[in-house]
């Protein structure tokens, strides 16, 4: 049964010159953090976060002041030690940053026809002081917003048409989430929401909706040895 019936809406294509704005608003957003990372020290929420990467996964959550899931601490981790300068702890969160800028460049595609209002939306998004002050950090902030956006598309591209590998996706994004950043919960909740939707709209079966939400709750639960 297709997620919406009788309804396959076309894939929007972004113009060439909006393909490049994307480009050029990618990298200006990267440039930027890249800035910020190697002309400041790490913050004291980046210090205590640093300290918690070589304790285990409950003692890195229970460590004072980086009460955060294990999965960012153990990517910065996979590739930086004590001797690491501090724009690389945060290199994983700048290159989550910049593909988040794409990824949202193809959530707008979906949400506004008008390529001009795209681009302003894009930049806007992008540029924002709040969003720039965060992205750099290593911090989960960066990777939550990635995999949540992620997940955004995910549900656009599902409504667009069906696929194992857009079901994966859809399932892991959201999974993920709670191991990144305890705020991914909140995309799961709402996702509930448009289940609920959808279901009381007859528009998907509830056995899929049982089904999906069951195989993130197994990716996102600790396993026994935890």
């Amino acid at each position: 049964m297709a997620l919406l019936a009788n309804h396959t809406p076309s894939v929007p294509q972004p113009p060439q010159s909006g393909a490049a704005f994307v480009a050029v608003v990618a990298l200006v957003t990267s440039a930027g953090l890249m800035f910020r990372a190697t002309t400041t020290g790490l913050f004291g929420d980046e210090l205590l976060f640093v300290r918690a990467i070589n304790l285990g996964v409950i003692e890195g959550l229970c460590s004072p002041g980086s009460s955060h899931p294990p999965l960012m601490r153990l990517i910065v981790g996979a590739f930086t030690d004590s001797a690491s300068p501090d724009w690389l702890f945060r290199l994983p969160s700048i290159v989550l940053s910049t593909l988040t800028v794409v990824v949202w460049s193809r959530v707008l595609t979906r949400l506004v026809l008008d390529t001009k209002t795209q681009c302003l939306l894009l930049a806007t998004l992008s540029l924002n002081p709040v969003w720039i002050n965060l992205a750099f950090q290593c911090l989960p902030y960066a990777a939550v917003t990635f995999f949540a956006s992620v997940h955004c598309l995910a549900w656009f591209r599902l409504v667009e048409k069906q696929s194992k590998a857009r079901w994966t996706i859809f399932v892991l994004s959201g999974a993920v989430l709670p191991w990144i950043h305890f705020f991914g919960i909140n995309a799961l909740l709402a996702d509930l929401f448009v289940w609920a939707f959808l279901w009381w709209k007859q528009q998907v079966p509830l056995r899929r909706i049982v089904t999906v939400n069951a195989a993130c709750l197994l990716y996102t639960s600790p396993s026994p040895r935890d």
